[in-house]
């Protein structure tokens, strides 16, 4: 959640370092391991809370690593995690239709699709204009095409924008990205809905701060 992988060698030179990172040099105090590679390159792992670990495996044992193995199908916007297949709208339909927890927080769970965090949930809920409080049974197939087809919309969105720096995101040179400057709902309590005359409001969902217009979203 506070983990960071930063990249840094001779030709990298000039980027502004976030302060997420924890200092406006490498190494920082966060930086617990650096890995010196074979071109005279470096490889700082970063991480303020130390939530994260190191392991050597073998390549064709990855997917054996619970973490992995037991991840669900990522949306088809990067490839995925060991050549699995992605998630296609059959799939997510399927998905959905099992399950009776609130819909946003079936998206989160990793285990059931991988790839989707708190923002981008919030996000493509709103776009779907689908109520993050209602049960995934519920969501009906035409519903469940528009949240496919937003979820993909707001993830590309993102990746265009160098993602989200709302808290400790930074990229592999140590940048912040700029997605949550233009995001719809999320983080934007109180404020006018971007479609209709409500107000933007804040709930908890799972534990996690969930955005929603009460109006535009059923």
């Amino acid at each position: 959640m506070t983990g960071q992988l930063i990249y840094q060698d001779s030709r990298i030179k000039g980027p502004t370092l976030s302060p997420k990172i924890g200092g406006p040099t490498l190494p920082t105090k966060y930086s617990h391991i650096i890995f010196t590679l074979d071109n005279g390159s470096f490889l700082y792992y970063n991480d303020l809370r130390q939530f994260g670990w190191v392991k050597v495996v073998r390549k064709d044992e990855l997917m054996q690593i619970p973490f992995f193995k037991e991840m669900g199908p990522e949306p088809p916007v990067a490839k995925a995690m060991g050549g699995q297949a992605p998630l296609n709208l059959s799939k997510f339909i399927e998905i959905l239709g099992k399950s009776n927890t609130a819909i946003k927080v079936l998206i989160m769970d990793q285990k059931k699709i991988g790839g989707i965090g708190n923002i981008y949930a919030n996000e493509a809920l709103f776009k779907a204009k689908i109520d993050p409080r209602r049960s995934a049974k519920q969501i009906t197939p035409e519903e469940a095409k528009r949240l496919y087809e937003a979820t993909i919309y707001v993830l590309k969105k993102s990746l265009e924008y160098g993602g989200s720096s709302d808290e400790n995101f930074v990229n592999a040179l140590g940048q912040e990205g700029n997605y949550q400057k233009h995001a719809l709902v999320y983080g934007r309590e109180g404020e006018k809905c971007p479609d209709c005359n409500s107000r933007v409001q804040k709930i908890k969902l799972g534990g996690r701060g969930t955005y929603f217009c009460p109006k535009c979203q059923k």
